[in-house]
Parts: structure tokens; C-alpha cells; sequence
């Protein structure tokens, strides 16, 4: 049965509902409001602070500098768990991305994407990604940050006689837990016909955060990293069954778990996965 909107509304706003632990506890990624950011930045984050959240992630400063970036989150209460930040930057400015890392006061420095369009990500590819992977974690580790990576579907097409396995299984096994942990971006596992229960039962203390976002009902699952705007709706509206899974995400250690949102109208949709979400025991 789900909460009547106005006892959320009340609920959330007023703290009436039962104190949550940390893995219920529901964050944002703020590419979910890139557009209001791109505007105005001072409204973007307004506007998270008022849906209640306090966790967030970064994915780029809009403009400002580290130290500007610091004083944003603090002026409107949020605290930056972790910052994404480009393959090609780490490739060539890693001490400038832990510097940043460091002002920031982030947990995770996240690489959010590898090229594979003129190069296909394949077991060599990987394998070659991996190596970086160790290497920026180690430095990373040292500074007490921990890096990751946020998974597209691209990762899980089987390697032609790889027994089953995928570049992403060549990518984990490759890695150093010690250095490297991964967030699962849910639509993505999910839309390229990966199976997000397997790959935790698989790798359960390889992940740490996960991006919450969900796929329309009816589209097939098999897109490999590319999807329409419409194909992502608010979270409860598609095919992700999400109390089993984000039980399953608490159970494997995820505590980081963000919204982030790509649908058309975010500023509508978000509210909508925030009270979803809540029915079921998550919120901010």
C-alpha cells in the first residue's frame, strides 16, 4: 500500500518517520539537475536541499573552483561523498583530481565513462583499464580516498569464447579491492540485460555505491549503454524491482545510495522516486 502524499510530504519534512540506517538512507547525484545547475547553481542546490537530501555526488564544479564548490555544499547543508571525474582527466592531471578530492572532502573519486566507440571494450581493453584502475586507487588510497567505477551496459557483452564472462568480470578480477570498488548503476546493468542480483552475489564486496534510476515498462533489455530520454522514468514507475534489490544493495555493502535522474522533467520526476521510495523505507 503506498503512503498517502500529504503523510510523506509531513513525514519527511517534520522527521516523523522512524530513523533510518545508513544503507535506507537515499542521496542524489547532481547530473540530476544539470539544467538548473547549468542556470543557476544557487537554485540547483536549493532546490536538493528542500527535497530533503544531504548526501550528494558530484559530477563536475559548474564553474566554480574546488574551494567555491566546498563553500556551496555547506551553505546549503549537503555533504559531497563522492566527485565523478573524467578517464581522460585522471590519464593526465591525477594530482589535481586528488587536490580537488581533498578540498571536496569526498569519500570516492568515480570514473563515469570509458570511450568505446572507436575502440571497443573488449578483454585487452580492460585489462589495460585495470592497470590504470590500481594505479589511480593506490595514489588515491594514500590520501585516504577510495576510487570506483559506474557501470554502463557496455561493460557486459561475453568476451567470443570467454566462457560467459564479460569485460566487467575481466575489470573486477583485475582489480585490487583494496584500491578499487564499483557503483552499479542500476539502469544501465539493468537495461543491458545484466542481472544486478547475480553481479552482487557474484562480487558482494566489490561495490559501495549505486545510482537509482529506473526503465520503462515494455522496453527490451539489451541496449548496451544507449538509451532514449524516455526510456527512463521515475523510480517505482518501471521495471526494477526495488525492494528486493535495494535490500540486496544493503546487504552487499552499498550505504551510498543515489538518485540520479535522466528522464525529460526531472524537476518532476525526482519528487515522485523521493515519495516511491519512501513507501517503501528509503529517504533522504
Amino acid at each position: 500500500m503506498k503512503i498517502p502524499r500529504l503523510l510523506l510530504t509531513l513525514g519527511l519534512a517534520f522527521g516523523a518517520l522512524a530513523p533510518l540506517s545508513a544503507h535506507e538512507v537515499v542521496g542524489m547525484q547532481m547530473y540530476s539537475v544539470r539544467a538548473l545547475a547549468k542556470e543557476n547553481v544557487d537554485q540547483a542546490f536549493a532546490q536538493v536541499h528542500q527535497w530533503g537530501i544531504k548526501e550528494v555526488e558530484l559530477a563536475g564544479l559548474y564553474g566554480l573552483t574546488a574551494e567555491q564548490m566546498r563553500d556551496k555544499l555547506a551553505q546549503y547543508d549537503l555533504k559531497a561523498v563522492g566527485a565523478h571525474f573524467g578517464y581522460e582527466v585522471l590519464q593526465s592531471s591525477l594530482d589535481e583530481v586528488i587536490r580537488e578530492a581533498r578540498v571536496l572532502n569526498v569519500k570516492y573519486v568515480v570514473c563515469p565513462w570509458l570511450q568505446h566507440s572507436a575502440r571497443p571494450f573488449d578483454k585487452d581493453y580492460a585489462l589495460e583499464v585495470a592497470k590504470n584502475f590500481n594505479l589511480w586507487g593506490l595514489k588515491l588510497n594514500e590520501q585516504g580516498i577510495k576510487f570506483g567505477y559506474h557501470t554502463h551496459g557496455f561493460e557486459f557483452t561475453p568476451i567470443p569464447g570467454g566462457n560467459g564472462d564479460t569485460p566487467f568480470d575481466v575489470l573486477v578480477q583485475n582489480t585490487d579491492p583494496k584500491f578499487v570498488t564499483f557503483e552499479m548503476d542500476v539502469f544501465w546493468v539493468w537495461s543491458s540485460g545484466a542481472d544486478p542480483f547475480a553481479l552482487l552475489k557474484r562480487y558482494p564486496d566489490r561495490w559501495s555505491l549505486a545510482h537509482l534510476k529506473d526503465m520503462r515498462k515494455g522496453d527490451a533489455r539489451d541496449l548496451h549503454g544507449a538509451a532514449k530520454v524516455e526510456q527512463n522514468v521515475s523510480i517505482g514507475d518501471g521495471q526494477v524491482p526495488w525492494p528486493a534489490l535495494l535490500k540486496d544493495l544493503g546487504k552487499h555493502g552499498v550505504h551510498h545510495l543515489l538518485i540520479e535522474d535522466e528522464t525529460a522533467d526531472p524537476m518532476k520526476n525526482i519528487p515522485t522516486s523521493l515519495q516511491y521510495l519512501a513507501s517503501i523505507g528509503y529517504r533522504p
